[in-house]
């Protein structure tokens, strides 16, 4: 892994984009929240790629995830704590799932400790959405 983010106005400011146009809304539809939270997410996954394209088609590209455990903690905003030590990796060409593929395992275990409120936010946000 070559690069660090300290915050998500560091991947912004990486990727040429405007935080704002990634802020949660408190009057949006949970699905859009849900929507801004994945496109969040995807901007991590395409600053720490550092440009290198993920394709999806070739399945001798490893791609991995942050892989988390969830803890009930009341005393969290979204009454639950993620964990994650550890990371997927994946290289079937049988499925395809909305979490951001990092091509380093080194990166995934990074934004997924790093950064455990964007995933907090994004599970949040999909149960939510489901349940409408």
């Amino acid at each position: 892994m070559q690069k660090t983010f300290a915050t998500f106005a560091d991947i912004c400011a990486a990727q040429g984009k405007n935080e704002q146009d990634y802020a949660i809304s408190p009057t949006a539809s949970n699905w859009d929240n849900f929507s801004t939270c994945t496109k969040r997410l995807w901007l991590y996954s395409k600053a720490y790629n550092d440009g290198k394209p993920v394709e999806f088609a070739n399945i001798s590209q490893t791609k991995y995830t942050p892989y988390h455990r969830i803890i009930p903690d009341t005393s969290r905003p979204f009454g639950f704590r993620l964990s994650c030590n550890d990371f997927a990796y994946d290289f079937s060409f049988s499925h395809l799932c909305a979490r951001p593929p990092f091509l380093d395992s080194s990166a995934a275990i990074h934004v997924g400790q790093q950064h455990p409120e964007e995933f907090e936010q994004w599970y949040h946000y999909m149960q939510l959405a489901y349940q409408e």
